[in-house]
């Protein structure tokens, strides 16, 4: 049986439509980036690159971490000539060497936004469970894979981070377990998370709290820590 969110995302979601997506695409999520500005900007899990150019201008150097080769041959061909964008073509993890990429082509992608890999994951299984929409909880397993190299963001990132902006389909916590030096130096001074299971919300806020970040949640899936 096809999904009627997916019928109505390939064959309904055009045109006039496609314009109202982007006005409302993570709009409380974009309205809290967009004001901020400084020198290091990490995207990770940056796909084809919609907030690394959304933000181009307000930092001086953006990092865009990307793992899937398709997908990051794509980040390079929209970020050409945007000399401060540098790509990255890893995973972020809490730990180094190679690892599999669990990948398959989806069935709908919208234009600008992201690509049909959009939902590739470190994870073997990703239970989807929204916040904002829990009508829509599945879960994707069972899926080819591709192997890639991982780091750890300690091991590659020195001094002062302003941002860090995380959409790893479900593998948030492995980046923030590999995070947990420069969140407890605080060099990381914001981070913007997209959590894939509401049931992980409190996991989620005791770990940034442990490091004495302040936290807000701007919208039911994406919470902002910042540092004191």
């Amino acid at each position: 049986m096809i999904e009627w969110k997916w019928l109505l995302r390939t064959r309904v979601l055009g045109g006039r439509l496609h314009w109202f997506y982007k006005l409302r695409y993570e709009k409380s999520v974009r309205h809290r980036l967009g004001q901020i500005r400084g020198e290091l900007f990490w995207d990770i899990g940056a796909n084809i690159g919609f907030y690394s150019l959304f933000l181009s201008r307000n930092f001086s150097k953006i990092v865009a971490v990307e793992p899937n080769p398709e997908t990051a041959a794509t980040l390079r061909r929209k970020t050409q000539g945007t000399d401060n964008i540098a790509i990255l073509e890893l995973a972020l993890s809490n730990t180094n060497g190679p690892t599999r990429l669990y990948t398959q082509r989806e069935k709908f992608c919208l234009a600008g936004f992201n690509n049909k890999n959009g939902s590739d994951s470190l994870l073997s299984q990703i239970d989807y469970k929204s916040s904002r929409d829990p009508s829509n909880d599945r879960v994707v397993q069972n899926r080819p894979s591709i192997q890639v190299l991982q780091r750890r963001f300690d091991d590659l990132s020195a001094g002062p981070v302003d941002l860090v902006k995380i959409d790893v389909e479900g593998a948030e916590f492995l980046v923030l377990e590999g995070m947990r030096g420069s969140l407890k130096e605080r060099s990381v001074k914001r981070v913007m998370v997209e959590l894939h299971n509401r049931e992980d919300k409190t996991t989620l806020e005791s770990l940034f709290a442990t490091y004495g970040y302040a936290i807000e949640w701007v919208d039911p899936d994406h919470l902002f820590a910042t540092s004191p």
